[in-house]
């Protein structure tokens, strides 16, 4: 690192930055006030306000080979984190801050906080990764609602190789459980009001209900919103787990970025009917 404290990265820099690395490997933190980074965020960002950093940044990065990208407003409080995360991780972590802050940002932005309240609160039953298995089974049963009603052409073929993604996510989730039985038994008998993300299945449902046959692009769309809430979810339980539950999480994260990109693709089965 010698003398240079951080690196400044260009918002389409850190948009290539995260397609690129695994999630385990970085760090993305929203230096903002609590109100801002409610009102909006970039999906993935871990909420660690600028009074903070300096105390709290050192059990973050647990992992010393990981590397930090900083955010705020405009690039002015990233980069003062930037030089509070020097002092207190020392030289061996690479450090960014991303100039022009979520004002420069073109990518995708969530407006809401993720839903914690799902794994530690009251409407969901069970263990964090039984919580998120369900979440799964939600997202299979929305891609499968979806692809019953645009199930001719490939638009249907593909919103149902999506459900059928979504079953080899709660896949993943029971590799980690390390539960007896087996995962088809477990599976089958969750039931859920939620998909991934934490929104409810009947207002997914009641919204789907209010397109027409034409409305490729607004399907996608929705699918793209369900798909960044449940990143951002998982994002941010995997930075707050530890040991087995923190990897699932991490998984599970770096397995939605990758259906992000499968949507972003498909956006071309729409042709002119967007």
């Amino acid at each position: 690192m010698g003398e240079k404290p951080f690196e400044r990265l260009w918002p389409e820099e850190v948009a290539s930055y995260i397609r690129s690395h695994r999630e385990k490997n970085y760090l993305l933190v929203d230096v903002r006030e609590d109100h801002e980074y409610e009102k909006e965020h970039i999906p993935g960002a871990l909420h660690l306000p600028l009074k903070d950093v300096t105390s709290r940044i050192g059990t973050l990065v647990k992992d010393r080979a990981r590397e930090v990208i900083f955010y705020c407003a405009r690039g002015v409080r990233s980069e003062a984190a930037a030089f509070m995360g020097r002092d207190a991780l020392g030289e061996s972590i690479r450090l960014f801050s991303m100039t022009g802050g979520i004002a420069a940002w073109e990518g995708q932005i969530l407006d809401h906080p993720p839903d914690l309240s799902l794994f530690f609160g009251s409407k969901m039953q069970g263990t964090p990764l039984e919580r998120a298995m369900a979440l799964e089974k939600g997202a299979e049963l929305f891609y499968g609602f979806l692809a019953s009603r645009w199930e001719k052409g490939p638009l249907g073929t593909f919103l149902a190789g999506m459900g059928a993604e979504e079953v080899a996510h709660a896949k993943i989730l029971w590799r980690f459980m390390k539960k007896e039985g087996s995962f088809e038994t477990v599976y089958g008998a969750l039931s859920t009001e939620f998909t991934e993300g934490g929104e409810s299945l009947e207002s997914l449902r009641a919204g789907i209900l209010g397109l027409s046959e034409g409305d490729c692009i607004k399907v996608l769309e929705t699918a793209m919103g369900v798909e960044l809430m449940a990143y951002d979810l998982y994002r941010n339980l995997g930075e707050t787990a530890q040991g087995e539950e923190r990897d699932a999480f991490m998984t599970l994260a770096q397995a939605e970025k990758a259906h992000m990109v499968r949507l972003g693709e498909a956006f071309a089965l729409c042709g002119a009917s967007g």
